[in-house]
């Protein structure tokens, strides 16, 4: 009888081990798309002037990022990590006031899926991030 208990115990120590990894697994997986959600939600916002051909008119062709949005303050475009200032604007330009993110989400998390590309198309198939 006292083997039979032990077997027990050990079963359920091993049940309720395996559980809580599958719940980790889980959280982990929900977390891991919550940062790709917010990710698109950003290339979108910030791309979304590609969406509606936008960029493909006259002195836009050279312009890597909206100069109507808040784009230009940015600080996760892809290839400009090291920029400390991200682009010189035009003097007519009136920037419109950008708060910094309150969460992790929205501050680090989103990049772990890579950096927001310039020339990204919301809801376009996305090249894999290296």
């Amino acid at each position: 009888m006292v083997a039979r208990s032990a077997d027990v115990v050990e079963d359920r120590a091993h049940t309720r081990t395996t559980i809580s990894r599958r719940i980790g697994w889980q959280r982990w997986r929900h977390a891991a798309r919550r940062r790709l959600q917010a990710r698109r939600a950003l290339s979108y916002v910030l791309n979304n002037w590609r969406k509606h051909g936008e960029d493909r008119a006259g002195e836009a062709r050279r312009w890597n990022v909206d100069p109507f949005s808040t784009g230009v303050l940015f600080h996760g475009w892809g290839g400009r990590e090291d920029a400390s200032l991200m682009w010189k604007w035009r003097d007519t330009y009136d920037p419109l006031v950008v708060y910094l993110p309150d969460t992790w989400l929205l501050r680090e998390g989103w990049s772990k899926h890579g950096r927001v590309g310039f020339h990204e198309v919301p809801s376009a198939p996305r090249a894999a991030v290296a």
